[in-house]
Order: C-alpha cells, then sequence, then structure tokens
C-alpha cells in the first residue's frame, strides 16, 4: 500500500469516528459542516436599513479554532440588509464564533454566534488535499497550507507560435543573436 492509499483510509476512519461521535451527541440542530480548507459562509440579516452600508457600518467575526486560537475576518455587504462573512477553517473539529457591529444597537448583526464542525479536507485535488497556496517560510518558493511544496509553472507564450508571423521570426532571431 502506497502512502496515498494509507492517507486515504486514515482519512476514511477519521470521518467514520468523527460521525460516530456526532451520533451519540444528540442535539436539537445539528451545526454545519465544513471541509478543512473549504469556505463557511456566514449569512447575517441587519435589523436596521442604512443608506449607505459599506460607509455607515462594520461588521466584523471572530472565529475560535478547537485549539482555542483567534482568527478575526472582515464582512462585507452584499445589498439590502444582507452582510456575509467568509472564512476557511483550517484545523478539523468544533469552531465557534461571535460576531461584531460597529452600530452595537443592531441585534442582527452585533454579537451573533455560534458553531460549525470541521471535517477531514476532501480528496478531489491538490487545493483540497493541501490547502491553499501561500510563501514559504523561508520566503523563496510556494508552498500548501501543510507545506507540501508547491511548484508553479506557467507558459504564457502557449499560442505565440501558431499566430506569429515570418517577420517576428526573423526579429527574434536578430534579438537572440544580440544576447551572445
Amino acid at each position: 500500500m502506497d502512502r496515498t492509499q494509507i492517507a486515504a483510509r486514515l482519512t476514511a476512519l477519521a470521518s467514520l469516528g468523527f460521525a460516530l461521535a456526532l451520533c451519540a451527541a444528540p442535539r436539537a440542530i445539528a451545526p454545519a459542516t465544513v471541509p478543512k480548507w473549504s469556505r463557511f459562509e456566514l449569512v447575517l440579516q441587519s435589523s436596521a436599513a442604512y443608506t449607505n452600508p459599506p460607509q455607515e457600518l462594520t461588521v466584523k467575526a471572530t472565529f475560535i479554532s478547537p485549539l482555542g486560537e483567534e482568527h478575526r475576518v472582515e464582512g462585507f455587504w452584499d445589498g439590502g440588509r444582507t452582510w456575509r462573512v467568509r472564512f476557511a477553517p483550517d484545523l478539523p473539529g468544533k469552531w465557534n464564533f461571535v460576531t461584531f457591529c460597529s452600530d452595537s444597537a443592531n441585534t442582527g448583526l452585533h454579537k451573533q454566534s455560534g458553531d460549525f464542525l470541521c471535517q477531514a479536507a476532501l480528496a478531489r485535488h491538490a487545493l483540497d488535499r493541501h490547502g491553499p497556496i501561500r510563501v514559504a517560510r523561508d520566503r523563496r518558493h510556494f508552498e500548501h497550507s501543510d507545506r507540501t511544496p508547491f511548484l508553479w509553472l506557467g507558459d504564457v507564450a502557449w499560442n505565440a507560435a501558431r499566430l506569429s508571423e515570418p517577420d517576428d521570426w526573423r526579429e527574434w532571431r536578430l534579438v537572440k543573436g544580440m544576447c551572445r
């Protein structure tokens, strides 16, 4: 069995154990479940109307990880009285959140709280398996959130040969000759 098969089986077992633990703890309303590194979206409805909501208000949320670490995220106005806060958890387990609004009298936006469950990462593609891309700690290359190296390959001239004219190739040869 190779590493990917072992990892897939461990993830499946962890998910099963997580599901069994959820079944053992009865709840009236099951919290939202979000895969690791996927988007959790909190939709809030303002209890008051504003003429220019983005200029008059700020909405933020604090997400608390299963380890107690706090992540503060800005919310955004989505038209009418709707505000949204989006967050991607990076650790499986139960996450809690609480919102804060600059207008503390707005009961729809201020001090809204809840929780959600973050489950094992999906395994559809590299971003699901290893997380978002970031600059590595040594500031010399890119890596995924789980520190898996990320090799960025790109080719901007993929169609250049088909679209070029003979004069373009003559000019390229002249430039190439000057660089020697």
